[in-house]
């Protein structure tokens, strides 16, 4: 009798002495990064465009070439498509760089998020700034008997995103941190980045690829001049006034900088408002014509298939939302057109 109460008695510091074990191997398997506070910085004179909902600057049409392509998912859009890229070229290099911005991500794993911050507006995202403090022993402001707790979850959390990772910037927006995850270089010369900006449990991210590193692309610079808008309708109201100030020529279009910024902002409408049969109307008549036009004498097999892909991904969501619709056939045959170059 007497063993069985000490054994109870031994068993929660049996625990707890398990669970500090496991906190001190996840440390000691933890990357070594760079933590650099940045703050924001203010948009002077760029483009900028909001995809899912984040407000961002796009590199300047006059200094490279910027093509987006929509992806197809199988199934009516809801609210957000998976993703979206844009292709940037810098004039006749052959360097490649994407920028990726993927749909709104909603998580519900953070495990110990309540006990960590309970119902605080930036719970989620002081839980990922805290994980990636513990993983380089810095101060987390956390108590110490709570930090204990918390420790392995934390360290569980930040293994999922600093795999490859050399240096992470920490900017403030609003009482709530954004992250930026710096990539090491490849041998090849190939390089990645990603931000992600958090509101309550919706993760916004966005990718930037490097072929032979980041020659257009900044990536701290887009970082810390993008911010979440308060609410989508903010971003639709955007678009809604950018796009009313566009004019197209029917003619032979000979520039295609000309066509890319009414590209790039029906791309955003379709990011942010995907049941639109409107939007995937014009997204694919001017990716036909775009790709018909003589802008594109001379394009490489990439860009006329993404332009092409653009037109039959826009087919397949207008299928999805609106299968009988007059616009629809309209853009199925521009499709069929499109096609017929490849027999």
């Amino acid at each position: 009798m007497k063993r069985a109460l000490i054994f109870l008695f031994a068993l929660p510091l049996l625990v707890l002495a398990a669970w500090g074990g496991a906190g001190a191997y996840l440390a000691a398997t933890q990357p070594s990064v760079r933590i650099e506070r940045v703050s924001a910085a203010s948009v002077s004179g760029e483009k900028t465009l909001p995809f899912y909902e984040l407000m961002s600057p796009v590199p300047a049409l006059e200094a490279s070439d910027l093509l987006p392509k929509l992806e197809y998912k199988k199934g009516p859009p809801t609210r957000y498509i998976e993703r979206m890229s844009l292709l940037v070229r810098n004039g006749a290099s052959s360097a490649r760089e994407r920028i990726i911005y993927h749909g709104r991500r909603t998580r519900d794993d953070l495990a110990g998020l309540k006990f960590f911050a309970g119902d605080e507006p930036s719970a989620e995202a002081r839980y990922v700034e805290a994980a990636i403090l513990a993983s380089q022993g810095q101060d987390t402001k956390i108590p110490a008997w709570k930090f204990y707790l918390l420790r392995p979850l934390l360290l569980r959390e930040a293994s999922l995103h600093l795999a490859n990772v050399e240096e992470v910037q920490i900017m403030e927006q609003a009482g709530i941190p954004a992250f930026l995850f710096l990539g090491r270089r490849g041998a090849a010369g190939d390089v990645k980045a990603s931000s992600l900006f958090v509101r309550r449990n919706s993760f916004y991210r966005v990718d930037y690829l490097g072929s032979q590193g980041f020659q257009t692309l900044q990536p701290s610079e887009l970082f810390r001049k993008s911010f979440l808008v308060d609410k989508r309708g903010d971003a639709m109201d955007y678009l809604g006034r950018n796009l009313i100030d566009v004019r197209l020529e029917q003619a032979k279009i000979a520039d295609a900088a000309k066509i890319e910024w009414p590209l790039l902002l029906l791309a955003a409408k379709v990011s942010v408002d995907p049941a639109s049969l409107e939007t995937y109307f014009h997204f694919a008549g001017i990716s036909a014509l775009l790709f018909r036009s003589v802008a594109m004498d001379g394009a490489d097999t990439e860009t006329l298939d993404i332009l092409r892909n653009n037109v039959l991904a826009a087919e397949f969501y207008a299928r999805d939302i609106a299968p009988q619709a007059p616009k629809t056939a309209e853009i199925g045959r521009l499709a069929r057109q499109l096609t017929r170059n490849l027999e």
